[in-house]
């Protein structure tokens, strides 16, 4: 097959990197918000247990998978690696030692931290797509993206943690609001439609400019994040499966990077791409990714309630808190632009790529 060229837009294929990046997750919404889900019913809450088992699970296990596949990489990424889950770990222990007290800081870390972590992937994301599909970004052009993007996490987290927000009971812990001033609610949705009107400046200049704007692609990518956060923010059947797509996403570039040397960046047509996905080589390494998240966010839980007797519930909570925080430390560390080796998985060699992402003002990662 050929080797990637900038004239490749796409990472796998233009209609599954469509419904991968976001396009799966506003026809969900749709049909939820027609259909009005029940939440409790048997069937929404098998499909959201399948959802997590077969995606969720697995994406944590690709991070892990490239960030201890070799002992260089361990070495490379040593705070992350090592010195990052030890401290979680005291953590994560504390939780147990003293449930009332730092079971509900150590949850909320994880929950507060969740929204920035899915606007750098968001945004790194729409920075890929951009540069595929040939758009000259400067600095400005880039901070207009993520301004539209982190200002969605902005105006949710300004309506969950003002100090009149409503205070929940989440999978048996009660993580209290940060106490945000009340004005932020305000302020907040000001900021994103300030944002809202420059991101569609931005595309009118691009236009003008270059004779093209951001791509459907991108905007998919970026209005997907605007509807966990704030549009769909509001239906609790959608929002709990907005985990879902954010994993669906990460798993679209790990896979494209761990196996580029299999399809080498070249079209693939919806049937290649299913004598791929049912290829040995993916099965082998997707069937791992499944195992080892059956072992972390069950297995273990599982083992520490039987062990201690602490209720199964709270375990999960505690485990899946670590985990997540884990993730976001170490996926922002392996994920960066700057590194050569990154540089080569997600795109060829060609100078205008490599100025592309010498000149990228990613916030930490493309994922983070």
């Amino acid at each position: 097959m050929s080797s990637i060229t900038s004239s490749n837009k796409n990472l796998l294929n233009p209609g599954f990197d469509l419904s991968t990046v976001g396009g799966l997750s506003l026809i969900t919404y749709v049909f939820f918000t027609l259909f009005n889900i029940n939440t409790n019913n048997e069937v929404f809450l098998r499909l959201l247990s399948i959802g997590s088992n077969l995606i969720n699970h697995p994406h944590y296990m690709a991070t892990y998978f490239r960030a201890y596949a070799s002992w260089d990489n361990i070495k490379e990424y040593f705070f992350s690696t090592i010195l990052a889950p030890l401290i979680l770990a005291i953590g994560a222990i504390a939780c147990f030692v003293f449930p009332t007290e730092w079971a509900p800081i150590f949850f909320k870390a994880y929950l507060v931290s969740s929204g920035y972590h899915y606007s750098g992937q968001t945004y790194g994301i729409s920075l890929i797509y951009s540069n595929k599909n040939s758009i000259q970004l400067n600095k400005f052009h880039k901070l207009v993206i993520a301004f539209f993007i982190y200002s969605s996490y902005f105006y949710n987290l300004a309506h969950l943690e003002t100090r009149s927000a409503s205070i929940n009971i989440l999978l048996g812990i009660t993580p209290h609001p940060l106490g945000l001033p009340n004005q932020f609610v305000f302020i907040s949705t000001c900021i994103i439609w300030c944002a809202f009107i420059l991101y569609l400046a931005l595309n009118y200049h691009l236009y003008k400019t270059q004779k093209s704007a951001l791509p459907t692609i991108v905007h998919i990518v970026v209005f997907s994040q605007i509807l966990w956060f704030v549009i769909g923010a509001y239906n609790n059947a959608f929002v709990k499966f907005v985990p879902f797509f954010h994993s669906l996403q990460y798993l679209l570039i790990t896979v494209y990077a761990n196996f580029r040397t299999q399809f080498n960046g070249a079209y693939y047509s919806l049937k290649q791409l299913g004598q791929f996905f049912w290829s040995m080589t993916f099965l082998k390494y997707y069937r791992l990714l499944v195992i080892l998240g059956m072992v972390f966010f069950v297995g273990i839980p599982y083992i520490i309630h039987k062990l201690s007797g602490v209720n199964f519930l709270f375990t999960s909570v505690v485990i899946s808190s670590f985990m997540n925080l884990h993730h976001f430390i170490v996926d922002g560390d392996i994920w960066k632009l700057r590194q050569p080796k990154v540089q080569k998985e997600i795109f060829d060699n060609s100078f205008g790529e490599r100025h592309f992402l010498s000149n990228s003002v990613l916030s930490n990662s493309v994922l983070q």
